[in-house]
C-alpha cells in the first residue's frame, strides 16, 4: 500500500492492512488526503517565493559584496599609486619576465655560471637589459635623470648604458639566477644631459605563494651625489689637517732650533760683539715669528669654538701700516694717508691680518709688493696688499680663504700653515667688514674692507 495512503487511515483511525467498507470512510479518507494536497501546494508556494527573495537577496548581498570589494581594491591602488609617485627618491616599476625567460633559457642550454658567461659574451648583457619593460616610474625620476616620464617607458634602451650603469643590471640578473629576490648596490649613473650622479640601487620582487613575481619589480635608486661630495670634502679635510699638523711641528722645529742654537752659543764669553748682536737678532726674529704662529693658531682655535672676539676703536690707518712695514722692508707704500683715513676696528687684530697678508705676498706673490690704502666711500676704508704674481689659480679663488687652504707649499718658510687667509677673513668680518681677492690683470690683491670714522685722530705726543 502506498505509505501516502496508509500514513492517512492511520490518521483516520484505521488499520492499513485492512480496506474501509464504510463509504463515508473512504469520503472522509478522500476529502484528508485533497487537504493534505492543497497544504503542501501552499507550502511549496511559500517554500519557493522564500527561495525567491532568499535568492534575490542573496544576489543582492554578493552585488554588494563585489561593489565593496572593487571600491577597496580601487582605493588600495590609488593609494599605493600616491604613495609610490610621492616617493622623495626615484622609483621604478619594471617587468622582468623577458629577461626571466632568456635566463631559463641559458640555464638550459648548459650554462651553469651567468657571471662568467656574460664576461665572455659582451653583447649577452646588454640583450638582457633590453628585455626589461619599466611600467612605470615616479616623478623623482624625471628629476633624477632629466627626462620626462614618457620617454621612460617601455623597453629599456641599453645602448646608452655606461660601464657602471651596467654592473648595477648585472648584479639583478645575477639574483634573478641564483633565487634571491633582493639586490643592492651602489654605481655611478648618468643623466640624459651627460652630468654623472653617484647612486644606491635597492632592487626588490614581491613573493606570491612562495613564487616571485617578476612582473612588477620594485627598484627605487637614491641619489647620494651629495653625500659623496661631503664624504670626499671630509676626506680632504682630514688629509689637510694632517699636513696641517705636520707642517706645525716643521715651521715650529724651525725656528725654536734656531733659537737653541744661537742661545747654546751664545753662552760662550768668547763670541765677538758683533757677532753677538747678529745672533741675538736672529734669535729675536725667530722668535718674533714663533709668537705670530702661535697668535695665529690661537685665534684659529677659538674661531673653530666661537670665542674669538674683538675691540671696536678709532685707529689712524696709516699708522697701522707704518707699523707693519717695519718687519717688511722694501715693500712699496702707496697713498699714504698722514692720519686721514679713521677706520673703528681692533687695532692688534688689524696688524695681525695685515701681517698674514704681506707674509702670503711675500712668500707667494710676484717680485713686485705694495700695500695701498683709500678711503672706498663715506662708510668705509679699504687696505689692499698688491703683488705682480700670477692670479689665483681659476675655480680656487673661493677657497683661499677655506681653512688649511694652500695653493702652494713652500716648506723652506715659517708660517705657511693653512690658516692665516681664513683667520684674517674671520677677524675683519667680526669688526664688520670684509677680506676679499681679486687681480685687474696686472696686480694679485687682497682688499681688507673696515668701517670708517669720519673725523681725524689727534696727534698724539
Amino acid at each position: 500500500m502506498n505509505r501516502v495512503l496508509a500514513r492517512q487511515l492511520l490518521r483516520l483511525g484505521l488499520s492499513p492492512d485492512e480496506v474501509p467498507t464504510d463509504p463515508r470512510v473512504w469520503g472522509a479518507l478522500l476529502e484528508r488526503i485533497d487537504t493534505s494536497y492543497d497544504d503542501a501546494d501552499r507550502a511549496r508556494r511559500v517554500l519557493e517565493r522564500s527561495l525567491e527573495v532568499s535568492s534575490r537577496e542573496m544576489q543582492d548581498f554578493n552585488e554588494n559584496v563585489r561593489d565593496l570589494a572593487r571600491r577597496e581594491v580601487e582605493r588600495t591602488q590609488q593609494i599605493s599609486q600616491h604613495n609610490f609617485n610621492e616617493l622623495p627618491v626615484a622609483a621604478w616599476l619594471e617587468d622582468f619576465r623577458g629577461a626571466v625567460a632568456r635566463i631559463e633559457d641559458l640555464r638550459a642550454s648548459g650554462v651553469e655560471d651567468l657571471t662568467g658567461y656574460l664576461a665572455t659574451h659582451a653583447e649577452a648583457l646588454r640583450d638582457l637589459v633590453g628585455r626589461v619593460e619599466v611600467l612605470d616610474c615616479n616623478p623623482a625620476v624625471s628629476e633624477l635623470v632629466g627626462v620626462d616620464r614618457e620617454e621612460l617607458l617601455g623597453t629599456v634602451d641599453a645602448s646608452s648604458l655606461g660601464a657602471d650603469s651596467l654592473g648595477s643590471w648585472q648584479r639583478q640578473f645575477e639574483a634573478i639566477w641564483d633565487g634571491s629576490g633582493r639586490v643592492e648596490v651602489e654605481f655611478t649613473g648618468q643623466r640624459f644631459s651627460g652630468s654623472p650622479f653617484s647612486a644606491i640601487l635597492h632592487w626588490s620582487v614581491a613573493q606570491i605563494d612562495g613564487v616571485f613575481d617578476f612582473s612588477r619589480v620594485m627598484v627605487v635608486v637614491i641619489d647620494i651625489t651629495d653625500r659623496k661630495a661631503a664624504e670626499e670634502k671630509m676626506r680632504q679635510l682630514v688629509l689637510a689637517k694632517d699636513e696641517f699638523l705636520a707642517s706645525v711641528s716643521h715651521e715650529l722645529r724651525t725656528p725654536l732650533t734656531s733659537v737653541l742654537g744661537y742661545a747654546e752659543v751664545l753662552m760662550d764669553d768668547g763670541i765677538e760683539p758683533d757677532e753677538r748682536h747678529s745672533m741675538l737678532s736672529t734669535i729675536a726674529a725667530q722668535a718674533a715669528d714663533l709668537s705670530d704662529l702661535v697668535e695665529d693658531l690661537l685665534v684659529g682655535a677659538r674661531a673653530d669654538v666661537g670665542q674669538l672676539e674683538v675691540d671696536s676703536a678709532p685707529i689712524e690707518i696709516g699708522a697701522v701700516i707704518d707699523g707693519c712695514l717695519v718687519a717688511f722692508p722694501g715693500i712699496e707704500r702707496v697713498g699714504r694717508s698722514d692720519g686721514q683715513l679713521v677706520a673703528l676696528a681692533d687695532g692688534g687684530r688689524v696688524r695681525q691680518i695685515l701681517r698674514n697678508l704681506l707674509t702670503n705676498a711675500e712668500r707667494y706673490g710676484g717680485p713686485r709688493i705694495a700695500i695701498h690704502s683709500v678711503a672706498a666711500g663715506p662708510e668705509t676704508v679699504e687696505i689692499s696688499v698688491r703683488d705682480s704674481g700670477p692670479p689665483v689659480e681659476a675655480g680656487l679663488t673661493g677657497e683661499v680663504f677655506d681653512r688649511y687652504f694652500r695653493e702652494h707649499v713652500d716648506q723652506s718658510r715659517t708660517g705657511a700653515v693653512g690658516i692665516g687667509l681664513t683667520i684674517s677673513r674671520d677677524l675683519a668680518r667680526l669688526m664688520g667688514g670684509d677680506l676679499t681677492y681679486r687681480h685687474d690683470g696686472e696686480w694679485s690683491e687682497f682688499v681688507l674692507t673696515l668701517l670708517r670714522v669720519g673725523r681725524r685722530l689727534r696727534a698724539v705726543g
